[in-house]
């Protein structure tokens, strides 16, 4: 027998024993009993999973590099690092143009472009140019000159990283002004309005070292140079010229700062700030010419010590402002050598609610580019050199917010501000040396001869509101109203104005993510310019006297609506049309000069 045989027998013999076994298993095996079958139903979830949130202990950065929570717009690219203080709008191009034309022939151009930049260095260029043509002061009897102005600035600037050791700033920019003094006309000589030249000059040097476990430090130089090229005086009474007019004044200021701060122990901090001014004066007005007071060379060296800790939510920082002045002020009258005032600030914030209180003070140098800055038409020279002398600018503040999108904040404040300039009557002098506010002695710069001289002393309490609301990214609402009692000497100085209301309230609406509708209001309400003149002498046995008494003179109130839409085509061009004093107002900005009414522009915007 083959093997193949010897396996094949035996495995039929089983597989047919088997099968008669299986067929002997026929019986039903009954079970009595209930069976109930489970069903496991699959249901939706109604709800969402909940965010996990993770609690991490208070920030441990001093109060000065705290910054409020933004909104960054999305992009695809990462956004680079920017130095503390620097915009945290992120643009994506090197250069950017914007250009507008309205009413009056009113023009602006921006443009600017940056050429270098790869991380650690950076070089760009900017241009600035306004202008305005056809808009002239109302009356109902003569016909008033044209309102024209042309200003214009160019700036360089660059930078240099050096890795872990600091970063090296500097910029250097030139500007020009071209305008006529448009409310000096008179109506004997309605079309010569005085023409006004003015140069601009700064120079800018910036160190700021890396900061490390031991020091933090900074420090600077700049030039700043304003020049005026005429001083106009009126004469009446002579028929061949309406205004006499002579060189200006220019003025140069050389500066020096410096910041430092030092880790001091259990997080506490030492340091200081300093900042030196030498100031030099030229040209004809500043040698007595038109009665003016002769302007001398001076110098101010501001030190603030200070001693800062942070306990827990509590930040503070204790330190004094010491100012020290060489030769400031009038020969006969000049402004005491030092000056000490409080730099104290207590900060506090604990989720949604914060509070601080400030006592601060100082000097505030009047220069000549500061009246500038205050007021376009300011007088092309100085009256004095004297600093505005604050012994103490106190402020109180509590917030809630930003909750849901919702933030309000109120304020209490109390300055004392000694020295402060009635200035803003320049133009008004021009065109009216006798009459101002209908007295019978006039306002002049010569006052500032005198020790009084063209200057008040004001203190006084403001309160304020502060309203934020943000919808998402639909709306943003804002508003800031104060409210400070102001009667000569009792006030607080908020402008040479001197408002007692004032209202700043916008609102910003995004139908569509390309279109922008934005709407402002600006209110500032019972307004007076202050000036002094002197005593009428029939009350004063026919004689002159020290020019002591001080007059006001009511303006109206001003108020301005604007409303402004801009569309944005692509990610790079944007189309934008705005309106300004829609109410129709003829708005008073200084005595005697006028803002337009109604106006419109429109223009574009565009990134490369």
């Amino acid at each position: 027998m083959t093997p193949i045989r010897q396996f094949i027998l035996p495995l039929t013999a089983l597989l047919l024993t088997s099968t008669a076994a299986a067929q002997e298993l026929k019986e039903n095996i009954n079970v009595e009993g209930t069976y109930t079958p489970e069903i496991i139903r699959q249901e939706r979830i109604s709800s969402r999973p909940s965010q996990t949130v993770i609690s991490s202990p208070a920030s441990t950065l001093p109060y000065e590099t705290k910054g409020q929570q933004l909104e960054y717009d999305p992009y695809l690219i990462p956004m680079q690092a920017t130095a503390w203080g620097a915009s945290r709008t992120f643009l994506p191009s090197d250069g950017y143009l914007r250009a507008t034309l309205g009413s009056y022939l009113d023009s602006d151009l921006s443009a600017g472009y940056r050429f270098l930049h790869d991380g650690k260095t950076s070089a760009g260029a900017w241009l600035q140019f306004n202008s305005s043509s056809l808009y002239r002061n109302e009356d109902d009897e003569i016909s008033l000159p044209y309102r024209r102005r042309y200003d214009g600035r160019l700036g360089l600037y660059g930078s240099h990283s050096f890795g872990d050791v600091g970063r090296l700033s500097a910029s250097l920019s030139y500007g020009f002004g071209y305008y006529n003094y448009y409310a000096a006309a008179t109506p004997e000589f309605t079309s010569k309005a005085p023409w006004q030249a003015t140069n601009q000059a700064d120079i800018k040097l910036r160190w700021e070292a890396s900061e490390d476990n031991r020091l933090d430090w900074s420090a600077g130089a700049g030039l700043h140079y304003l020049g005026f090229r005429d001083f106009y005086r009126p004469l009446f009474g002579n028929a061949e010229k309406t205004f006499l007019r002579t060189p200006g004044q220019r003025e140069t200021d050389v500066n020096l700062y410096a910041h430092l701060r030092m880790p001091w122990e259990s997080g506490s901090r030492l340091g200081l700030d300093a900042a030196f001014d030498m100031l030099f004066y030229s040209g004809a007005t500043a040698d007595g010419s038109f009665h003016l007071p002769e302007i001398d060379d001076y110098a101010a060296l501001t030190m603030t010590p200070y001693y800062g800790f942070q306990r827990g939510l509590l930040n503070v920082r204790l330190g004094a402002d010491v100012d020290l002045s060489f030769n400031a002020g009038p020969k006969g009258h000049r402004y005491s050598f030092l000056h000490v005032a409080p730099d104290v600030r207590f900060d506090w914030r604990k989720g949604a609610v914060a509070f601080y209180l400030h006592l601060l003070g100082g000097s505030e140098l009047q220069t000549l580019s500061l009246m500038r800055d205050r007021n376009y038409y300011t007088m092309p020279a100085l009256e004095t050199t004297r600093p505005v002398f604050s012994p103490i600018d106190g402020k109180i503040g509590l917030s809630f917010g930003p909750v849901s999108g919702f933030r309000i904040a109120a304020t209490m404040a109390f300055k004392v501000s000694n020295n402060i300039p009635l200035a803003g009557w320049y133009q008004y002098w021009l065109a009216n040396p006798l009459t101002p506010a209908g007295q019978s002695w006039a306002y002049d710069p010569s006052f500032a001869l005198y020790p009084e001289g063209n200057n008040l002393n004001i203190k006084g309490w403001q309160f304020g509101l502060d309203l934020d609301y943000r919808l998402s990214s639909l709306l943003e609402v804002a508003a800031k109203a104060t409210y400070a009692y102001q009667r000569n000497g009792h006030g607080y100085f908020n402008g040479y104005d001197r408002p007692r209301y004032t209202l700043d309230a916008s609102l910003k609406l995004h139908p569509t993510k390309a279109l922008t509708l934005s709407a402002d209001y600006l209110l500032r309400a019972r307004r007076y310019f202050y000036y002094r003149n002197f005593p009428d002498p029939a009350i004063n046995d026919g004689h002159l006297s020290i020019p002591t008494t001080l007059n006001r003179m009511k303006a109206p109130n001003f108020s301005q609506l604007s409303f402004s839409a801009e569309y944005a085509v692509t990610e790079r061009f944007a189309l934008r049309v705005a309106a300004d004093n829609l109410l129709c107002r003829k708005n008073v900005l200084i005595p005697g000069v006028s803002s337009g009414k109604l106006a419109a522009t429109g223009g574009f915007s565009l990134l490369f």
